[in-house]
């Protein structure tokens, strides 16, 4: 399970890139904010 996770992680840093990533951790960083 935790490696499946962690691939898909990986996987959709290699797509999108720092910024795809960026954008997907945005919505996140704000609740947090």
């Amino acid at each position: 399970s935790n490696s499946s996770s962690t691939v898909d992680i990986v996987e959709a840093q290699s797509k999108y890139g720092f910024w795809g990533w960026n954008l997907w951790r945005q919505p996140i960083g704000f609740i947090v904010f």
